[in-house]
């Protein structure tokens, strides 16, 4: 019997199974992609058990293909966000940004804007705060692992970060897009 668990997990395994893929090397400790696959996987197993990372079970909801597809690709949608909830006017080292765009639509049209700051580490923090935030309502599954893309330094700035108001799904799915299409 082909159920939808087991269809999430197929399709995501890459999610599930391997977050050396991903993991920042602060909690991954060593360059996964110049391991051999058999290596890979022996890491794989050990951060799951280290991290004791759950999988999916019957009730764990299948990721839109617009995360999904951009799996790895997540710390950089926070900078997007980040860059997206900075409050206006954008600091120097951000007004150069390709993602500036975002920015401007989300100043055009009354978004929620409430960073200020002058660190990119804040800036950063900020966007995988609402990136987490994106993530709660498809389970700790997928959150938990997110939260290890980003350095311990980041990490705990999130934790700091003051709850917010969360931005619109829609442009959640545009930083996907534009980090996907850069």
């Amino acid at each position: 019997m082909f159920t939808s668990t087991n269809r999430s997990f197929i399709c995501q395994q890459h999610i599930f199974l391997a977050p050396g893929l991903y993991f920042h090397a602060d909690h991954s400790g060593i360059d996964y992609s110049a391991l051999p696959p058999v290596l890979q996987k022996a890491h794989n197993q050990r951060l799951l058990k280290q991290y004791q990372l759950s999988l999916p079970n019957s009730r764990t909801p299948t990721l839109p293909a617009t995360i999904s597809g951009c799996w790895s690709l997540l710390p950089e949608v926070a900078w997007v966000l980040g860059i997206v909830l900075h409050a206006p006017p954008l600091p120097w080292w951000l007004q150069t940004s390709r993602y500036v765009v975002l920015h401007q639509y989300a100043t055009h049209n009354a978004l929620p804007q409430t960073l200020e700051t002058t660190s990119p580490r804040a800036v950063l923090a900020g966007g995988a705060a609402q990136l987490l935030g994106c993530l709660t309502p498809f389970g700790s599954e997928y959150t938990v692992r997110a939260s290890f893309m980003f350095s311990h330094a980041v990490r705990k700035l999130v934790d700091d970060v003051p709850a917010q108001t969360t931005l619109p799904w829609n442009i959640f799915e545009q930083a996907c897009h534009a980090v996907g299409d850069n």
